[in-house]
């Protein structure tokens, strides 16, 4: 009896970890370049209204199937300036249409945003209905 209560309690850890997990999927960086893309100003405003605590930390643009179509860092890790500055910009890779495969958003996608910050990741709230246009 002891042997399946101690069972039980195990598959219910590991299944209440398996849950949390998928809850807590963090978005990978953006790291190729599809040839096209639109770039989004991010204002000192708009980055004085978002709590950064980790050095780095990078905002990420998702469309709403999930898929992650442009990055940048807080403090860019390659040396380029980031958003270190206090203002920046973010590139948003469009579709590559050479290619089969969808890699990139295209005409009319909805993006938004979501800061990674160590290893949680919160969505940011943008006062623009933010829309894929090429260029």
């Amino acid at each position: 009896m002891k042997h399946r209560i101690f069972y039980a309690y195990i598959v219910a850890l590991f299944s209440f970890s398996q849950l949390l997990h998928a809850q807590c999927d963090i978005p990978q960086p953006f790291t190729a370049n599809t040839g096209s893309n639109m770039t989004i100003l991010l204002t000192g405003s708009f980055l004085q209204s978002i709590s950064i605590n980790n050095d780095d930390a990078y905002i990420v643009a998702i469309l709403d199937d999930g898929m992650v179509v442009g990055t940048v860092y807080i403090n860019d890790p390659n040396g380029g300036v980031g958003l270190s500055q206090g203002q920046g910009t973010i590139a948003i890779w469009g579709d590559d249409t050479d290619s089969p495969e969808k890699d990139g958003a295209s005409t009319g996608d909805n993006i938004s945003f979501q800061l990674v910050d160590g290893v949680k990741n919160m969505n940011i709230s943008t006062r623009y209905n933010n829309i894929y246009n090429l260029n």
